[in-house]
């Protein structure tokens, strides 16, 4: 995961403003999701809302 910007004055804005706190909750972060989705957590949720779809179809 990452961060997005609509152009390069808001990535130095935001680095103007950031420090190592902000970025150690950034990677904190990006190591829950990334457990997440090594535990199927995107398939898992994706396949249940495909039943529970299929099942409100009946």
């Amino acid at each position: 995961m990452g961060i997005a910007f609509a152009d390069l004055a808001a990535v130095t804005a935001y680095l103007a403003r950031s420090n190592a706190e902000d970025y150690q909750a950034l990677v904190e972060n990006a190591g829950r999701l990334s457990a997440f989705v090594r535990a199927g957590g995107f398939t898992s949720h994706a396949i249940s809302q495909a039943v529970a779809d299929i099942n409100r179809l009946k």
